[in-house]
Protein backbone atom coordinates (compact mmCIF):
# COMPACT_ATOMS: atom_id res chain seq x y z
CA UNK A 1 0.00 0.00 0.00
CA UNK A 2 1.59 3.35 -0.96
CA UNK A 3 0.94 6.29 1.09
CA UNK A 4 1.85 10.16 0.50
CA UNK A 5 5.58 10.81 1.12
CA UNK A 6 4.66 13.31 4.09
CA UNK A 7 3.01 10.56 5.97
CA UNK A 8 5.61 9.15 8.54
CA UNK A 9 4.50 7.20 11.56
CA UNK A 10 7.28 7.49 14.83
CA UNK A 11 6.96 5.88 18.00
CA UNK A 12 4.50 7.68 20.35
CA UNK A 13 5.61 10.42 22.41
CA UNK A 14 4.13 12.04 26.34
CA UNK A 15 4.12 15.71 25.10
CA UNK A 16 3.22 18.51 27.38
CA UNK A 17 -0.38 19.76 26.62
CA UNK A 18 -2.25 22.70 27.36
CA UNK A 19 -6.05 22.56 29.07
CA UNK A 20 -9.35 22.54 26.89
CA UNK A 21 -12.06 22.39 29.70
CA UNK A 22 -15.68 23.43 29.84
CA UNK A 23 -18.06 24.63 32.28
CA UNK A 24 -21.69 24.58 31.84
CA UNK A 25 -24.49 25.94 34.00
CA UNK A 26 -27.34 28.35 34.66
CA UNK A 27 -27.15 31.93 35.30
CA UNK A 28 -25.75 32.15 38.61
CA UNK A 29 -24.05 29.26 38.98
CA UNK A 30 -20.65 30.82 39.06
CA UNK A 31 -19.29 29.85 36.04
CA UNK A 32 -17.10 33.14 35.53
CA UNK A 33 -15.37 33.14 39.28
CA UNK A 34 -15.32 29.31 39.48
CA UNK A 35 -12.83 30.11 35.83
CA UNK A 36 -11.24 32.46 36.90
CA UNK A 37 -10.43 30.20 40.07
CA UNK A 38 -8.97 27.27 37.92
CA UNK A 39 -7.02 29.70 35.66
CA UNK A 40 -5.58 31.66 38.46
CA UNK A 41 -3.68 28.32 39.84
CA UNK A 42 -2.10 27.87 36.95
CA UNK A 43 0.35 30.88 37.53
CA UNK A 44 0.04 32.18 33.72
CA UNK A 45 -1.02 35.39 32.48
CA UNK A 46 -4.77 35.24 32.04
CA UNK A 47 -7.15 36.98 29.68
CA UNK A 48 -11.11 36.83 29.70
CA UNK A 49 -12.58 37.15 26.41
CA UNK A 50 -16.10 38.55 28.04
CA UNK A 51 -19.40 38.31 26.26
CA UNK A 52 -21.15 38.36 29.04
CA UNK A 53 -21.48 41.94 29.23
CA UNK A 54 -18.47 43.29 31.20
CA UNK A 55 -19.32 40.19 34.05
CA UNK A 56 -15.45 39.14 34.76
CA UNK A 57 -14.85 42.68 35.55
CA UNK A 58 -16.97 42.29 38.89
CA UNK A 59 -13.57 39.78 39.89
CA UNK A 60 -11.18 42.33 38.50
CA UNK A 61 -10.33 43.20 42.43
CA UNK A 62 -9.58 39.93 43.94
CA UNK A 63 -8.63 38.25 40.22
CA UNK A 64 -5.03 39.86 37.71
CA UNK A 65 -6.21 39.49 34.50
CA UNK A 66 -6.87 41.04 31.24
CA UNK A 67 -9.74 42.10 29.93
CA UNK A 68 -11.00 41.57 25.82
CA UNK A 69 -15.18 42.48 25.84
CA UNK A 70 -16.73 41.88 22.77
CA UNK A 71 -20.12 43.40 21.21
CA UNK A 72 -19.95 41.29 17.75
CA UNK A 73 -20.01 37.52 18.38
CA UNK A 74 -18.82 36.17 15.22
CA UNK A 75 -16.64 33.21 14.72
CA UNK A 76 -14.11 35.85 13.21
CA UNK A 77 -13.86 38.17 15.57
CA UNK A 78 -13.25 35.08 18.72
CA UNK A 79 -10.52 34.09 16.91
CA UNK A 80 -9.12 37.50 16.25
CA UNK A 81 -9.82 38.10 20.38
CA UNK A 82 -7.80 34.81 20.56
CA UNK A 83 -4.88 35.69 17.99
CA UNK A 84 -4.72 39.30 20.41
CA UNK A 85 -4.44 37.41 23.66
CA UNK A 86 -1.83 35.18 22.09
CA UNK A 87 0.35 37.73 20.33
CA UNK A 88 0.14 39.97 23.88
CA UNK A 89 1.93 36.44 25.51
CA UNK A 90 -1.13 35.68 28.14
CA UNK A 91 -0.64 32.36 29.10
CA UNK A 92 -4.54 31.21 30.06
CA UNK A 93 -7.26 32.57 28.23
CA UNK A 94 -11.03 31.86 29.62
CA UNK A 95 -14.00 32.27 27.12
CA UNK A 96 -16.64 33.59 28.74
CA UNK A 97 -18.54 32.79 27.21
CA UNK A 98 -19.20 30.14 24.10
CA UNK A 99 -22.59 30.48 23.58
CA UNK A 100 -22.98 33.69 22.05
CA UNK A 101 -20.79 31.98 19.24
CA UNK A 102 -23.32 29.81 18.67
CA UNK A 103 -27.01 32.07 19.56
CA UNK A 104 -25.45 35.28 19.96
CA UNK A 105 -25.26 38.22 17.73
CA UNK A 106 -23.70 37.76 14.34
CA UNK A 107 -23.17 33.72 15.56
CA UNK A 108 -23.67 30.82 13.85
CA UNK A 109 -27.59 30.61 14.16
CA UNK A 110 -27.51 34.19 13.07
CA UNK A 111 -25.60 32.98 10.18
CA UNK A 112 -27.59 29.95 8.78
CA UNK A 113 -30.81 32.68 9.07
CA UNK A 114 -29.11 35.07 6.93
CA UNK A 115 -27.34 31.90 4.37
CA UNK A 116 -31.30 30.88 4.13
CA UNK A 117 -32.85 34.55 3.55
CA UNK A 118 -29.80 34.81 0.85
CA UNK A 119 -31.86 31.77 -0.92
CA UNK A 120 -29.48 28.93 -0.35
CA UNK A 121 -31.46 25.89 0.73
CA UNK A 122 -28.88 24.71 2.55
CA UNK A 123 -27.68 27.00 5.05
CA UNK A 124 -25.48 24.55 7.49
CA UNK A 125 -22.98 23.49 4.30
CA UNK A 126 -22.15 27.16 4.31
CA UNK A 127 -21.93 27.72 8.31
CA UNK A 128 -20.83 24.32 9.29
CA UNK A 129 -17.32 24.36 7.93
CA UNK A 130 -16.84 28.76 9.97
CA UNK A 131 -18.17 26.95 13.44
CA UNK A 132 -15.56 24.16 12.64
CA UNK A 133 -12.87 26.55 11.81
CA UNK A 134 -13.21 28.69 15.02
CA UNK A 135 -13.39 25.06 17.21
CA UNK A 136 -10.06 23.87 15.53
CA UNK A 137 -9.20 27.42 16.37
CA UNK A 138 -9.63 26.60 20.17
CA UNK A 139 -8.27 23.13 19.99
CA UNK A 140 -5.07 24.61 18.11
CA UNK A 141 -4.29 27.62 20.24
CA UNK A 142 -0.96 27.83 21.88
CA UNK A 143 -2.20 29.12 25.55
CA UNK A 144 -4.72 27.02 27.92
CA UNK A 145 -8.27 27.54 27.51
CA UNK A 146 -11.40 27.66 29.71
CA UNK A 147 -14.73 28.07 28.21
CA UNK A 148 -18.13 28.51 29.82
CA UNK A 149 -21.38 28.22 28.51
CA UNK A 150 -24.44 28.90 29.59
CA UNK A 151 -27.26 25.91 30.24
CA UNK A 152 -30.55 25.29 28.70
CA UNK A 153 -32.64 25.48 32.13
CA UNK A 154 -35.83 24.06 33.64
CA UNK A 155 -37.91 23.60 36.14
CA UNK A 156 -37.41 20.89 38.69
CA UNK A 157 -40.71 20.51 40.93
CA UNK A 158 -39.90 18.23 44.33
CA UNK A 159 -40.94 17.54 47.27
CA UNK A 160 -38.82 18.90 50.32
CA UNK A 161 -38.42 16.45 53.37
CA UNK A 162 -40.94 18.31 55.01
CA UNK A 163 -43.45 17.55 51.99
CA UNK A 164 -43.48 20.41 50.83
CA UNK A 165 -43.54 21.71 46.94
CA UNK A 166 -40.04 22.90 45.93
CA UNK A 167 -38.73 24.55 42.52
CA UNK A 168 -35.67 24.52 41.27
CA UNK A 169 -33.77 25.29 38.40
CA UNK A 170 -31.70 22.89 37.03
CA UNK A 171 -29.26 22.72 33.55
CA UNK A 172 -29.76 20.33 31.40
CA UNK A 173 -27.07 21.27 28.62
CA UNK A 174 -24.96 23.17 26.98
CA UNK A 175 -26.02 26.26 24.71
CA UNK A 176 -23.63 25.54 21.87
CA UNK A 177 -23.70 22.46 19.04
CA UNK A 178 -24.70 19.01 20.58
CA UNK A 179 -21.16 17.86 19.50
CA UNK A 180 -19.12 20.62 21.09
CA UNK A 181 -17.56 18.93 24.12
CA UNK A 182 -16.35 16.29 22.13
CA UNK A 183 -13.64 18.86 21.60
CA UNK A 184 -12.44 19.39 25.37
CA UNK A 185 -10.50 17.11 27.52
CA UNK A 186 -12.56 18.21 30.98
CA UNK A 187 -16.42 19.39 30.76
CA UNK A 188 -18.08 20.33 34.06
CA UNK A 189 -21.52 20.89 34.89
CA UNK A 190 -22.30 23.92 37.43
CA UNK A 191 -25.37 23.85 40.13
CA UNK A 192 -26.96 27.54 41.69
CA UNK A 193 -25.13 25.73 44.62
CA UNK A 194 -21.38 26.35 43.00
CA UNK A 195 -21.04 22.71 42.97
CA UNK A 196 -19.75 21.23 39.49
CA UNK A 197 -19.95 17.95 38.49
CA UNK A 198 -17.58 16.39 35.84
CA UNK A 199 -19.24 14.62 32.86
CA UNK A 200 -16.10 14.41 30.66
CA UNK A 201 -12.36 13.70 31.59
CA UNK A 202 -9.04 12.75 29.49
CA UNK A 203 -7.06 13.61 32.39
CA UNK A 204 -6.96 10.54 34.54
CA UNK A 205 -5.89 12.97 37.82
CA UNK A 206 -9.90 13.81 37.74
CA UNK A 207 -12.28 11.32 37.59
CA UNK A 208 -15.73 11.13 35.81
CA UNK A 209 -18.27 11.83 38.30
CA UNK A 210 -16.34 13.22 40.72
CA UNK A 211 -18.04 16.64 42.66
CA UNK A 212 -16.35 19.65 43.70
CA UNK A 213 -17.89 22.04 45.68
CA UNK A 214 -16.45 25.93 44.39
CA UNK A 215 -13.48 23.64 42.27
CA UNK A 216 -10.56 25.93 43.41
CA UNK A 217 -6.54 25.20 43.66
CA UNK A 218 -7.18 21.15 45.09
CA UNK A 219 -9.12 20.53 41.94
CA UNK A 220 -6.55 22.87 39.00
CA UNK A 221 -3.42 22.15 40.41
CA UNK A 222 -3.29 18.17 39.66
CA UNK A 223 -4.61 19.19 36.39
CA UNK A 224 -1.76 21.56 35.83
CA UNK A 225 1.18 19.03 36.89
CA UNK A 226 -0.42 16.36 34.82
CA UNK A 227 -0.48 18.57 31.27
CA UNK A 228 3.05 19.64 32.28
CA UNK A 229 4.43 16.25 32.09
CA UNK A 230 6.49 15.16 28.95
CA UNK A 231 8.16 16.66 26.35
CA UNK A 232 8.22 19.93 24.98
CA UNK A 233 6.01 20.66 22.05
CA UNK A 234 7.31 20.51 18.52
CA UNK A 235 7.56 23.84 16.70
CA UNK A 236 6.50 23.43 13.24
CA UNK A 237 8.22 24.57 10.24
CA UNK A 238 8.31 27.96 9.20
CA UNK A 239 7.06 29.08 5.63
CA UNK A 240 10.03 31.35 3.80
CA UNK A 241 9.12 34.95 3.16
CA UNK A 242 8.87 33.72 -0.39
CA UNK A 243 6.12 31.36 -0.07
CA UNK A 244 4.06 33.79 2.15
CA UNK A 245 5.08 36.61 -0.69
CA UNK A 246 3.35 34.12 -3.19
CA UNK A 247 0.10 33.15 -1.46
CA UNK A 248 -0.08 36.37 -0.70
CA UNK A 249 0.01 37.46 -4.21
CA UNK A 250 -2.38 34.74 -5.03
CA UNK A 251 -5.05 35.90 -2.26
CA UNK A 252 -4.86 39.44 -3.60
CA UNK A 253 -5.46 38.06 -7.59
CA UNK A 254 -8.20 36.42 -6.06
CA UNK A 255 -9.53 39.24 -4.39
CA UNK A 256 -8.35 42.82 -5.56
CA UNK A 257 -9.19 44.40 -2.13
CA UNK A 258 -7.67 42.24 -0.12
CA UNK A 259 -4.71 44.36 -1.47
CA UNK A 260 -6.00 48.06 -0.33
CA UNK A 261 -3.95 49.26 2.82
CA UNK A 262 -6.72 49.97 5.54
CA UNK A 263 -9.40 47.94 3.92
CA UNK A 264 -11.80 44.87 5.82
CA UNK A 265 -10.11 42.68 3.54
CA UNK A 266 -6.45 43.16 3.83
CA UNK A 267 -7.22 42.97 7.62
CA UNK A 268 -8.77 39.50 7.90
CA UNK A 269 -6.01 38.57 5.49
CA UNK A 270 -3.20 39.33 8.02
CA UNK A 271 -5.49 38.27 10.99
CA UNK A 272 -5.53 35.10 9.50
CA UNK A 273 -1.69 35.03 9.11
CA UNK A 274 -1.59 36.33 13.04
CA UNK A 275 -3.81 33.50 13.95
CA UNK A 276 -1.91 30.86 12.54
CA UNK A 277 1.17 32.38 14.18
CA UNK A 278 -0.39 32.50 17.64
CA UNK A 279 -1.44 28.99 17.06
CA UNK A 280 1.88 28.03 16.20
CA UNK A 281 4.08 29.00 18.71
CA UNK A 282 4.63 32.35 16.73
CA UNK A 283 5.74 30.40 13.56
CA UNK A 284 3.79 30.55 9.97
CA UNK A 285 3.85 26.62 8.78
CA UNK A 286 4.84 26.18 6.32
CA UNK A 287 2.46 22.72 5.95
CA UNK A 288 -0.50 25.94 6.52
CA UNK A 289 1.22 27.96 3.20
CA UNK A 290 1.67 25.53 1.41
CA UNK A 291 -1.98 23.92 1.72
CA UNK A 292 -3.38 27.52 1.56
CA UNK A 293 -1.38 28.05 -1.45
CA UNK A 294 -2.74 25.09 -3.50
CA UNK A 295 -6.41 25.86 -2.79
CA UNK A 296 -6.34 29.61 -3.63
CA UNK A 297 -3.96 28.81 -6.75
CA UNK A 298 -6.49 26.20 -8.35
CA UNK A 299 -9.40 28.69 -7.58
CA UNK A 300 -7.67 31.55 -9.25
CA UNK A 301 -6.72 29.09 -11.91
CA UNK A 302 -10.81 29.20 -12.46
CA UNK A 303 -11.05 32.78 -11.96
CA UNK A 304 -8.38 33.82 -15.09
CA UNK A 305 -9.89 30.85 -17.09
CA UNK A 306 -13.32 32.47 -16.61
CA UNK A 307 -11.52 35.79 -16.93
CA UNK A 308 -10.44 34.66 -20.62
CA UNK A 309 -13.26 33.42 -21.26
CA UNK A 310 -15.32 36.88 -20.68
CA UNK A 311 -12.81 38.46 -22.53
CA UNK A 312 -12.95 36.21 -25.47
CA UNK A 313 -16.80 36.59 -25.57
CA UNK A 314 -16.75 40.72 -25.08
CA UNK A 315 -14.15 40.23 -28.07
CA UNK A 316 -16.30 38.41 -30.44
CA UNK A 317 -19.45 40.28 -29.37
CA UNK A 318 -17.32 43.85 -30.19
CA UNK A 319 -16.53 42.27 -33.60
CA UNK A 320 -20.09 41.57 -34.22
CA UNK A 321 -20.72 44.63 -33.88
CA UNK A 322 -17.83 46.11 -35.45
CA UNK A 323 -18.82 43.83 -38.34
CA UNK A 324 -22.02 44.68 -38.30
CA UNK A 325 -20.88 48.72 -38.32
CA UNK A 326 -19.04 48.33 -41.19
CA UNK A 327 -21.83 46.51 -42.88
CA UNK A 328 -23.42 49.28 -42.17
CA UNK A 329 -21.72 51.64 -42.91
CA UNK A 330 -21.43 50.18 -46.44
CA UNK A 331 -25.52 49.47 -46.83
CA UNK A 332 -25.71 53.33 -46.07
CA UNK A 333 -22.52 54.16 -48.72
CA UNK A 334 -24.56 52.22 -51.50
CA UNK A 335 -28.02 54.04 -50.89
CA UNK A 336 -26.09 57.46 -51.40
CA UNK A 337 -24.32 56.48 -54.56
CA UNK A 338 -27.45 55.23 -55.75
CA UNK A 339 -29.44 58.14 -55.39
CA UNK A 340 -26.76 60.36 -57.11
CA UNK A 341 -26.88 58.40 -59.72
CA UNK A 342 -30.86 58.30 -60.22
CA UNK A 343 -31.85 60.88 -62.99
CA UNK A 344 -33.59 63.40 -61.28
CA UNK A 345 -37.63 63.72 -61.80
CA UNK A 346 -38.82 66.39 -64.77
CA UNK A 347 -40.27 69.44 -63.63
CA UNK A 348 -43.78 70.56 -65.16
CA UNK A 349 -43.56 73.22 -68.26
CA UNK A 350 -39.74 71.22 -69.18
Amino acid sequence: MSHPAKLEIRPATRRQAKLRAAIYGPSGSGKTYTALRIASAFGEPICVIDTEHRAAELYADEFDFGHLPLEDFSPDTYQEAMALAAAEGYGFVIIDSLSHEWAGTHGILELVDAIKKGGNNYPWSDATPVHNRFIDAIVRSPFHVLATMRAKTEWNIYKDDKGRTQMEKVGIGPIQRDTTEYEFQLVGSMTLDHEMTVSKSHLRVVQVGSVWQEPSEEFALPIRDFLATGDAPVKPTEASQEQVDALTALLVEEKPERGTEGSDAERKMHAAFDGERARNMGVLPEEFVVDMTTKIAARVARLREDREAAATREKAKAEKAAAKDDADKAKAAEREKAEEKAPEPATAGE
